[in-house]
Formats: structure tokens, C-alpha cells, sequence
């Protein structure tokens, strides 16, 4: 009589337990991988509570060859210096597996034994996940979290099977001599491994997704869902390894199937169940578009930071490139308190920019910084010359960047260090900024494009001053996407259906008011986007001026809503502020959603800026509207009468030392209100210790606004505005060329001078 399924799995599990995954010995699995780091762990017992354990597992390079991923290995590396070096994670508790190290016994072992063996109640566990997701059948024995299942389209022999998803190991395919298997790790092992350890401070990071789809390119992004979606059996080791779990820890399952809300901790996942995981091209590297703006905001992140607003600061990060949003799951934290994104907090608390990974042994006075907590938008266009002051403990050394690569760079001390020399390990914050003058937009020809249509679009672009770049997509990092076809309208976008050519963000969604009609030729639709160009143009420049996580000014913003009824959206503090009021244990971020913040159309809003620095701050509200409308706030100019004739000036909008100003500062109904259109806004709230002299001006040369006192007003030179802005901000820093070592190509930007808030949310 033959075994039961149930029977046979229990057998191949109890195998496996004494022979392999269950076997501690120097000859296990585990310690070929991490090699002679295993011995550490011993000692490392040891060590106080709570221990920080984290596994980090990321794979661009699959057995099949079939990959297309680049970032998955860079996002390991984002992670792991980011838990060393802000989280005070130790080296030797962070296991790493990348590309073929990472094989699905290999996952499940390292899990096995260094988080669940190793952690106790109260310990800190992460476990991070980039690569392909993808989906499995399961019998309803197995039947995973109703996120992840889907029923299958099927007939009445394979009726009990459903759909679950799955993380698509280096051996994920493995081929038989009848149909091929799925050596996936499956969900429900990760559940059942989360829900096996001692602690409930667990973090669960899955940058992947399990939506099928037909484009491993996505407008100019990758995606991160299996090529291959045909729904495969998971293979028997892989479901003797979750039998092993039951048997082996008993007491801590129900007969209920594996849910991610019975995870003791939170899922951080990259995208919503039925969306694609994206990865970008950025600066000579790939990235995951979540991990890559998780771990750039966690750089910054001060004490009373939280789960909810790290996954809001990152959507604001990833929403204006794409669709795709990040969802929160697992028995998430009701109280701020006890939602600390990782359950620890940053330390030291005082946010930087990177950390010194390496100091050359001959001189000493040259030093490799990783650099991963620049914005994203600011690092495709940093420039060597940059100066960064390290924290020492006793004062600040200052080095000026040498060169770049990727993620790091080589600097040389400025100062001499006498007794004072620089340490690995040391965090870095940015002084000053070197940006040049010269910058253009990037823009990548959909793949749906035709040869002659790509002939085509490439020579009408190459003529438009706004660009300075035409490339095929998926080539390298760009700004956005030429495009043919429905695409994904935006939400704002009244068009309707059929082929056109339109101007797309570079996850491909079809930006508003940018699609032409369907007969339109190639050249056409080119001129027609320029303005749009132009305007995109604009805000880029004024995107690289972001930098609350570095300014020495102390100012903060408060954007609410003052009518119909008033309570305030979000708030947002510079390093500075946040230095002076930390030790009145004052938290102005609070959020209690992982989304982006949304306000009702019709919306009167408000931003108030608080001063507290000891001399006046000058204040610039810039952006772009829901439908892609370049904005200012600004007054109606006054006219005044000179030798030349008559010439318009606007006041400066000035907030007084210890002094909050709320703007609009007029009352009226109108000024501040938000269109009656949905869709994504993006606004710079931009702070100097100076009067913005030249933006003025070029602001007072534009058609003046109708009605009384300051309110928002389409810009129709958003272009000249916007180098204005710069050119005032360089001006105000004062820095001197010789010296510094940057020419008059660039632009010089002290961080003691000015402070930009970038303010994202969504009209609906």
C-alpha cells in the first residue's frame, strides 16, 4: 500500500532533519556558505539583548539564464550598510546571499539557523528578499495568505489547486522527466519560519512581486516578476521542508493555512498584490525602486521615526516615477511607540549622507565613502568638488570629493588631522554641493516604437534644447519615456483609448495632458511636447535643490489643510531643527498610513514655516500641480516708476527670527485652492537665509496673477524660473571658485544657506 502525501512529506522532512537542514555540525549547508563567519556566532551568543540578526538575499543571476535583473545584488548591499552604519547592526550578525549562493535550501537553512536559532524574545530579526516572485499551485493543505491567492482558471480534475506565491530562488527551475517543478521558496515557508521565532520585533523586506506579466521591461524600469508564470507543483523537498516545521515546532501552529497577518512583525512589500515590483538604472548601477528609496530616506530618519512614514517617505520617492506603491502587512503596530521601522531606532540619532568604508593606508588622507542616503534625484547629477564633514566626536573633518563610482566615492581630507584623523565607520554629512549648470533631460524611446518611428523621434528630440539625451529604453537611467500606445493613463488624463504618441514617467504611466491624437506623425508629437519638456526640465532643476536630510538652516514646514475643515497633512524638519529640538522630545513627523498623503479636490491648503534660526528666512513655493502645471506662489507685483520707464518688483515673502508664517498668507477663498483635477503633485517649499533676487524678477516679467495678495499661479517661463532659483542660491553661498575647486560650469551650494523641502502627495 503506498504512502500518503501527508505521510511521504512527514518521511522527507524527518530526513531532512536529521540529515540536513536540522544537522548544526561544521559540515552543515549553512557553514559552507558563511565559512569561517560561523564560528563567530558562537561568541556572539552571548552577547546582550537584544541582538540584531539580519539575512539579506538578493539574486540578478538565475541556473536558467533566464534573468534580466541587474539591482537585486546592490539591493543587499543597500540594506546591509544601512543596518551597519545607522541601525548598529553587527557585521558578523548579517548574513548575505547573492546570485548562486542563494539556492532555496540555502535560503531556508540560513533562515533555519541564523534567525530562528540564534534569536531570542525581544531580538531584532530582518530578513530582505530582491528578485523574481512568481506564483505556484498548492492543494488546499498548503493554502497560503488571501493576498497572495488567487483561484486558478481550471478544470474539475485540478479543482482543489490554487495559486501562492512565491520568492524564485537561484535553482528555482528544476527540470524532470515529466513537466518541470518549482523549487520556489514558498510563502508559506517564510510565515511559518517568521511565525517560529522567538521574537515579535521581526521585519520582513520583500522587494518582488507575484504578478504575472508579459514585459520583463516596464516603460524604462524592470520587472520583477518571474518571466516564466506558467503555475508549476512546488517541488517535494520544498514541501518537506514546510513539513519539517510543523513537526519540529508544533506549538506554534494552528490548523488554520499561513497568513501574512500571523507574521509576529511587519511585511515592508515593494508593491500591492496585484502590481509589479520595479527596478531602475541609476548612476552607473541598478536598484530596486522600493529598496533603493526605503534605505535612502532610513539614512535621514531621526528617532521618532516610523514604520508608516518610512513607507510614506518612500512612496513620495517612488510615486512620480511610477505606479507602483508599497504595502504594509503582518500584525502591524497600533502605537508610534512601538512601530519603529526595524523595531530599533537610528543611532547615532543626528541623520548623514554615508559613512567612510575605507582610508588609504600609505597617506591617510584619502578616504572611500559610500554615499547611499543622497536623494535620488540629486545623485544623478552630484558632481565631484562636494564637500562632507565627518563626524569625529570632537569636531569635523572636511573632505572634498575626488572622484565617483556608483554608490562610493574617493575624497581627500581637507583639514589636517593632526590627533584628530579619520576612522572607518565615521558618518558623513554633506557641507556643500556642486550641481553643473548644464543639465538636460534624458529620454528613452518605448520599445513599442518602430525603426522609423525611432529615426524619427530621435532626430526631432536631438533639436530640442530641454534634452540632452535620446536613448532606447531600458539602455540606462532617464528621466522619462517617449511612448506609443494605450500605456497606463493617468488618473487625471481625460484622453481616451487608442494608439498615440504621448510623454510617459519612466515606469510608463502616460503623464496628463501629453497625448496626441492617433494619427499624429512622430515629428508633430515631438514640437507639441516641448513646452511639456520644458516644464519637466524645470522641475528637475528644482528637485536638485532637495535637501532637508543635510541643511544646517533650522526651519521646518507644516503642510494642512486650513478650509473645509482644517488639520494638518504632514510635517517635515530640517538635520538642524530637529538637532535643537530634540532634546524637548519634540516629533513633528507623524503618520499613521504607509500611502501617500491624499486631499479631497476643492481643498484649501496651507504650508507654515517655522524659524528658528536667529536672522530672517526667505521662503519659494515651486512645483508642479496634478495635471503637470508648473506653479509658484507669489504676490501681484508692484510697479514702480525709474529713469527707464516702469518696472515691477515683487516683495520678498520673509519669515522673522523665532517667528512662524503661514502661507498663503491672504485669506481669500481662492488662494491655495487645489484644481478640480486628481493625480499626483510635487512641490519644492525652498528656504534661504537671502532674498531670491533674480527669481523675483524673472517672476515679476511673467503675466501678473489676478486678484489680491499670494497665490498659487501657473508659470509660463517655469524654465527661466528655475535657473533663477539656482543662480540665487549660488550667489547666497559665496563661495569662492579658486578655492573650492569647482569652475563656472557648476553651481555651489552651501548647506548652511538654504534648505528645500520636497512635498508629494496625491489629489483625489
Amino acid at each position: 500500500m503506498g504512502l500518503d502525501r501527508r505521510t511521504f512529506l512527514q518521511q522527507m522532512g524527518l530526513a531532512l532533519l536529521s540529515g540536513g537542514v536540522g544537522n548544526f555540525s561544521a559540515g552543515t549547508l549553512y557553514n559552507r556558505i558563511v565559512g569561517r563567519e560561523a564560528a563567530r556566532y558562537g561568541t556572539a551568543l552571548a552577547a546582550p539583548a537584544p541582538r540584531k540578526l539580519a539575512l539579506l538575499v538578493g539574486i540578478d543571476q538565475y541556473s536558467s539564464g533566464n534573468s534580466y535583473l541587474k539591482g537585486c545584488v546592490t539591493d543587499v548591499e543597500l540594506q546591509r550598510e544601512l543596518l551597519i552604519h545607522r541601525f548598529q547592526f553587527r557585521e558578523q550578525d548579517i548574513v548575505t546571499l547573492t546570485n548562486q549562493q542563494a539556492t532555496r535550501e540555502a535560503i531556508e537553512t540560513a533562515f533555519l539557523e541564523h534567525l530562528l536559532q540564534q534569536s531570542q524574545a525581544g531580538d531584532v530579526v530582518v530578513f530582505h528578499f530582491s528578485g523574481y516572485g512568481s506564483q505556484v499551485q498548492v492543494a488546499d493543505m498548503n493554502l497560503s495568505t488571501p493576498e497572495s491567492v488567487t483561484p486558478l482558471d481550471t478544470d474539475a480534475k485540478s479543482a482543489q489547486l490554487q495559486s501562492s506565491a512565491s520568492l524564485v530562488p537561484y535553482d528555482g527551475m528544476l527540470p524532470t522527466k515529466r513537466e518541470p517543478v518549482a523549487n520556489d521558496f514558498l510563502s508559506e515557508t517564510l510565515i511559518l519560519l517568521a511565525r517560529s521565532l522567538a521574537t515579535r520585533n521581526c521585519t520582513l523586506v520583500l522587494d518582488t512581486s507575484f504578478q504575472a506579466t508579459e514585459k520583463a521591461l516596464q516603460g524604462n524600469l524592470r520587472s520583477r516578476s518571474c518571466p516564466q508564470p506558467n503555475l508549476k507543483q512546488p517541488s517535494p523537498e520544498a514541501l518537506a521542508f514546510q513539513e519539517q516545521l510543523r513537526i519540529r515546532y508544533p506549538a506554534k501552529f494552528s490548523t488554520a493555512p499561513p497568513q501574512w497577518s500571523q507574521v509576529p512583525g511587519v511585511i515592508l512589500s515593494a508593491t500591492q498584490a496585484d502590481a509589479v515590483a520595479l527596478e531602475q538604472q541609476w548612476r552607473g548601477f541598478s536598484a530596486g525602486v522600493f529598496t533603493y528609496a526605503l534605505t535612502q530616506y532610513l539614512w535621514h530618519a531621526m528617532p521618532s521615526n516610523t514604520v508608516y512614514l518610512s513607507l510614506t517617505r518612500a512612496s513620495e520617492r517612488m510615486r512620480p516615477m511610477s505606479d507602483q506603491q508599497p504595502r504594509l502587512m503582518g500584525k502591524v503596530p497600533t502605537q508610534p511607540s512601538s512601530a519603529a521601522t526595524y523595531f530599533t531606532a537610528p543611532m547615532p540619532p543626528t541623520g548623514a549622507e554615508g559613512v567612510v568604508t575605507a582610508i588609504d593606508e600609505k597617506e591617510g588622507t584619502t578616504l572611500t565613502l559610500y554615499l547611499g542616503g543622497i536623494p535620488q534625484t540629486v545623485w544623478s547629477a552630484y558632481k565631484t568638488n562636494s564637500r562632507f564633514a565627518l563626524l569625529t566626536g570632537e569636531g569635523a573633518l572636511t573632505v572634498r570629493l575626488r572622484s565617483l563610482d556608483k554608490l562610493t566615492g574617493k575624497a581627500q581630507l581637507v583639514d589636517n588631522p593632526s590627533e584628530n584623523a579619520p576612522k572607518l565607520g565615521q558618518l558623513v554629512q554633506e557641507t556643500v554641493r556642486i550641481l553643473p549648470r548644464q543639465v538636460g533631460l534624458v529620454v528613452a524611446l518605448d520599445d513599442n516604437l518602430q525603426r522609423i518611428e525611432r529615426v524619427d523621434a530621435t532626430s526631432a528630440l536631438s533639436n530640442i534644447s530641454a534634452v540632452s539625451s535620446i536613448i532606447s529604453a531600458g539602455e540606462q537611467q532617464a528621466d522619462y519615456l517617449f511612448s506609443k500606445g494605450l500605456g497606463k493613463k493617468a488618473k487625471s488624463s481625460s484622453h481616451g483609448s487608442g494608439s498615440h504618441y504621448s510623454l510617459s514617467s519612466v515606469g510608463g504611466v502616460v503623464l496628463p495632458h501629453t497625448r496626441g491624437a492617433a494619427d499624429e506623425a512622430v515629428k508633430s508629437a515631438v514640437n507639441r511636447l516641448i513646452p511639456a519638456l520644458k516644464t519637466r526640465l524645470a522641475a528637475k532643476l528644482w528637485g536638485l535643490t532637495w535637501n532637508e536630510g543635510s541643511s544646517r538652516l533650522p526651519v521646518s514646514m507644516t503642510l494642512g489643510i486650513r478650509q473645509p475643515k482644517p488639520y494638518t497633512l504632514m510635517e517635515r524638519m530640517t538635520r538642524a531643527f530637529e538637532q535643537q529640538n530634540r532634546p524637548k522630545q519634540r516629533s513633528l513627523e507623524r503618520n499613521t498610513t504607509p500611502d501617500l498623503v491624499k486631499i479631497p479636490v476643492g481643498s484649501q491648503l496651507q504650508y507654515q514655516i517655522e524659524n528658528q534660526s536667529d536672522r530672517p528666512i526667505y521662503v519659494l513655493l515651486v512645483g508642479l500641480d496634478p495635471v503637470g502645471n508648473a506653479i509658484a506662489l507669489y504676490n501681484s507685483p508692484v510697479t514702480k516708476e525709474t529713469d527707464d520707464g516702469e518696472e515691477k518688483t515683487l516683495q520678498d515673502t520673509q519669515v522673522d527670527p523665532q517667528t512662524t508664517l503661514t502661507l498663503p498668507q491672504s485669506t481669500s477663498s481662492l488662494n491655495g485652492f487645489i484644481a478640480g483635477s486628481i493625480g499626483i503633485a510635487t512641490i519644492q517649499v525652498i528656504c534661504s537665509d537671502a532674498p531670491f533676487t533674480k527669481t523675483l524678477h524673472q517672476l515679476a516679467l511673467l503675466p501678473s496673477p489676478k486678484g489680491e495678495g499670494d497665490r498659487l499661479v501657473e508659470l509660463t517661463q517655469p524654465l527661466e524660473v528655475a535657473k533663477s532659483l539656482l543662480q540665487d542660491l549660488h550667489n547666497n553661498s559665496g563661495l569662492n571658485a579658486e578655492t573650492m575647486g569647482f569652475s563656472s560650469e557648476d553651481y555651489a551650494l552651501d548647506v548652511q544657506k538654504w534648505a528645500t523641502f520636497q512635498v508629494v502627495f496625491e489629489v483625489v
